[in-house]
């Protein structure tokens, strides 16, 4: 599904810890195209006490294929998901975030705030937090479970 029309980020903000600001509402708007058998809208509402996101509508539309069983197991729901978050987050300095992110574009002094941001926004779109700070340090399980530790201590994350 190559071409994406994003329409999130309209609307109130939300803050998450350590610097994270993501839309409440997203609206993520994939168009059927001919080399793609559906067209998808998802719609998410953050949730403040799970502290992720809850998707609450999932509408397809198809192509000239009809809608199959087959086809709908092919939808990648947690990718398209994910994307639909990431494409509007951003830090509270206006930088965009993104993942992955290089471990080598990590400083060593800022691990544990990179950890902190990753878990977030892991936890945020559904995604095992601790493998994603680990995968985007490259750094093992146990190193990932004692910076996100750290920066818990620290009060850089919520919950």
């Amino acid at each position: 599904m190559a071409q994406r029309v994003d329409r999130s980020g309209h609307g109130a903000l939300v803050r998450l810890k350590p610097d994270l600001v993501l839309p409440r509402d997203l609206i993520l708007e994939i168009p059927p195209r001919a080399d793609d058998p559906y067209g998808l809208t998802f719609r998410a509402t953050w949730d403040p006490l799970s502290l992720r996101y809850e998707l609450t509508h999932l509408e397809i539309a198809k192509n000239a294929a009809a809608i199959t069983s087959a086809g709908l197991r092919a939808i990648a729901v947690q990718e398209e998901f994910e994307l639909m978050a990431v494409l509007d987050a951003h830090f509270a300095d206006g930088q965009r975030f993104s993942l992955p992110m290089s471990p080598t574009q990590v400083a060593p002094g800022d691990r544990v705030l990179w950890a902190a941001r990753v878990y977030a926004m892991s936890r945020a779109v559904r995604r095992p937090p601790l493998q994603s700070v680990a995968d985007s340090l490259g750094v093992s399980q146990s190193t990932a479970t004692r910076l996100v530790a750290r920066a818990r201590s620290e009060g850089l994350l919520d919950g």
